[in-house]
């Protein structure tokens, strides 16, 4: 990920090299995912470490400085953007998932109504699925090629 200030300077900021985590994942996304939430699905994206799924993310990429006007007032400056690791501008545009979920959102997030939840098992059980079969067909493939 990086920032761009008014004068197209580029800051990147380059994530730990070490991960904890290296197996499929899912990033659920919607209409509220913004700022903050929106920069991390995006740079996941990018980095083709998760699928992103849900709808259009709201696109807010701005950087902004507060500056305090008097006891009652204050102004927000806006002084960089945020872009994702390919160079994407997420302002105003926000990120498209890999997979768009037509479904409405559940009135309890997480429960067992949950569809957008159960379609991102669904998935990342479908892709485990797919990484044991893979393991198996190898494994098979190296038994017969030893003398």
């Amino acid at each position: 990920m990086e920032t761009k200030n008014r004068d197209g300077i580029k800051d990147a900021i380059i994530s730990q090299k070490e991960t904890s985590f290296d197996g499929p994942m899912v990033t659920l996304v919607n209409k509220g995912t913004a700022s903050a939430s929106e920069i991390l699905a995006g740079s996941l994206q990018d980095n083709e470490r998760s699928i992103l799924m849900g709808e259009k993310t709201y696109g807010k990429g701005l950087i902004q400085s507060l500056k305090s006007l008097g006891e009652d007032s204050g102004i927000a400056i806006t002084v960089a953007s945020y872009l994702t690791p390919k160079g994407n501008n997420i302002q105003g545009q926000g990120m498209t998932p890999n997979k768009l979920l037509d479904l409405p959102d559940a009135s309890e997030y997480g429960s067992a109504e949950d569809k957008w939840v159960r379609n991102a098992e669904l998935f990342l059980e479908s892709l485990l699925e797919k990484e044991k079969l893979s393991f198996q067909t190898s494994e098979s493939s190296n038994e017969r090629i030893k003398p």
